[in-house]
């Protein structure tokens, strides 16, 4: 009789740890549903913004960029706006076709990461994440930073991380390498991406083609910097071409002033403007910014030294970037966004620490990257200033475009 007491009692616990654990499950669930839907909610704002920019003439940062096009000769970033002239010649119909390509994009981006992040198990280190500034709620904290080249780079990336398995045939997964293809040929800024991809394939190799695949991949990279500097001595020539045709079919009067105009800059020029904005409490904001966006991954120390190389050699790939752009912010941006969404992606996921639950709030609510500048002074005038203020004050402010 006491035996039987005993199994009944233990297969009780058993039974309730089980019911437990799919009540954590299904509330895990469903709050990231709603939450995947919640963050496309309040992207509509963010997609009127731009769409008031480009209604304008477009914007000189934000539109000019997407634009440029191999009308007048190969030019670095033209290949985007060359498949928009291959849809009209339209300005104005071209502005609302851009309007609409990147809002798609931003919702494709935002699918992706969903389902990557409900295909895996994850855990308290992943939510954690999830809702991070530095990730995908970065551009509604600051709309500058919003709609640049780099959404081609996400989307390349997220389509290899998605389809690259489930792609058995090599034609398939060429499209894969076209999409990657259309991304750097627009922006170099999507070189960023080329370690993590190089990677990936290196990691899921289940054939002898892996080797060619990532060939494929460096082949193109290193051909679009070959063109680079073979075209570099026409490229003023090129960009005061493409400049005057903006103007004659009635684009914003300053669409040159921004992006188009820092692409005149040579090399030299570029390291000693961006060396020249570098100061010490910028390099201190950012620092502190850092501290904050790689926490989250301190409590899982397994993973950490299972891609401890990874993790270094793909620092090191971005340091550079540092002291040839100044938009400190998206590179941060760009470089957690895919860590985290490797960590997304990691089968073995061991630490489950539940006190990271402080930090989600802390995460969503009190702190946020900017795009182009910090110091000590707007890090800490971040924390005070919560993110959900901010984010009303940016609608107030759209609301005076209108």
């Amino acid at each position: 009789m006491f035996i039987l007491i005993n199994r009944f009692k233990k297969r009780f616990i058993v039974n309730k740890l089980i019911i437990i654990k799919l009540n954590k499950f299904e509330i895990h669930k469903k709050f990231v549903n709603y939450y995947f839907l919640f963050i496309i909610a309040l992207h509509i704002p963010l997609f009127y913004y731009f769409y008031l920019l480009n209604s304008n003439g477009g914007d000189y940062w934000l539109s000019a960029d997407w634009i440029l096009s191999y009308d007048f000769g190969f030019i670095r970033r033209g290949l985007f706006g060359s498949i928009l002239n291959l849809l009209t010649s339209n300005p104005e119909t071209k502005l609302v076709i851009l309007s609409l390509v990147l809002s798609f994009l931003y919702i494709t981006i935002i699918f992706l990461i969903y389902k990557i992040y409900t295909s895996t198990n994850q855990n308290f280190i992943s939510l954690t994440l999830l809702v991070s500034p530095i990730f995908i709620i970065f551009p509604l904290l600051d709309f500058r930073g919003s709609f640049r080249k780099e959404l081609l780079g996400f989307t390349s990336l997220l389509l290899i991380y998605q389809f690259f398995n489930k792609f058995k045939r090599s034609n398939k997964r060429f499209f894969l390498l076209i999409a990657y293809i259309i991304s750097i040929f627009s922006s170099e800024v999507n070189f960023l991406f080329l370690p993590f991809i190089v990677i990936y394939i290196y990691e899921n190799r289940n054939s002898s083609k892996y080797k060619i695949y990532i060939f494929e991949y460096l082949s193109t990279s290193i051909l679009y910097i070959l063109l680079f500097f073979l075209t570099s001595e026409s490229v003023d020539k090129n960009l005061d071409l493409i400049c005057n045709d903006l103007l004659n079919n009635n684009y914003s009067k300053n669409i040159c002033e921004g992006s188009i105009r820092f692409m005149k800059f040579k090399f030299n020029e570029t390291i000693g403007y961006v060396l020249a904005s570098i100061t010490k409490e910028k390099i201190y904001g950012y620092f502190i910014l850092t501290i904050f966006s790689f926490l989250p991954f301190i409590s899982d120390i397994n993973w950490l030294i299972k891609n401890k190389n990874k993790i270094l050699m793909s620092v090191l790939y971005f340091t550079p970037f540092f002291f040839i752009a100044m938009d400190w912010g998206r590179w941060l941006y760009i470089y957690f966004s895919c860590l985290i969404i490797e960590y997304f992606n990691y089968q073995d996921k061991k630490s489950n620490n539940k006190y990271l639950l402080f930090l989600i709030p802390i995460n969503f609510l009190t702190w946020n990257v900017n795009h182009f500048y910090e110091d000590i002074e707007t890090v800490i005038k971040n924390f005070l200033h919560l993110n959900h203020v901010k984010y009303i004050e940016l609608i107030e402010a759209i609301s005076k475009l209108t």
